[in-house]
């Protein structure tokens, strides 16, 4: 008969710090705000209007008459444009805390493609509530096909971040 063995748990076997996810996950959200905000100021610059996309955002989110703001805004405010990056950020940190904690709560974590699926959900979720609750998109405001695109960067490069961060996380 041999002696049981005293040798730590396998890896395999051990927990992943729930605060270390979750920080990834805010990480990951920036990424992804940080990315479609990188997009839209591509567009809105080839369309001769830099800052045209969060200055919009941020008069709809603030209650502005939707007549005169699906005009589009007169010129870009900065000011506009920075209160509206700290509220987008944010929502994107949520998403992506909500997704890493699912994905670590399953144990899912290693599974890039679920990973990947599960962005592009909760963006499209997300990203469909704001189109209800703010009529911003449209012929008048951002494209459909803009607004597509740019999730799908945003999807990617949170679901890159995760992925890699994610996986590589040792356990406790």
């Amino acid at each position: 008969m041999t002696a049981p063995s005293i040798s730590p748990e396998p890896a395999e076997h051990r927990e992943i710090d729930p605060g270390a996810v979750r920080m990834h996950g805010a990480v990951a959200g920036l990424v992804g705000a940080g990315v479609l905000a990188v997009w839209f100021l591509v567009v809105d610059a080839l369309a001769g209007r830099p800052f045209f996309t969060p200055t919009l955002l941020a008069r709809y989110v603030l209650g502005g008459d939707p007549h005169a703001v699906a005009a589009g805004p007169e010129e870009a405010s900065i000011a506009l444009t920075a209160l509206f990056t700290v509220v987008h950020a944010l929502a994107f940190a949520a998403i992506g805390v909500t997704v890493a904690e699912f994905l670590h709560r399953f144990d899912l974590l290693r599974s890039r493609a679920l990973t990947l699926v599960l962005l592009f959900g909760a963006l499209a979720v997300a990203f469909l509530f704001f189109a209800l609750v703010f009529p911003a998109v449209g012929s008048d405001g951002i494209t459909l096909r803009d607004a597509f695109i740019g999730n799908v960067l945003a999807g990617l490069g949170m679901a890159g971040y995760l992925a890699y961060a994610l996986g590589t996380l040792p356990r406790a």
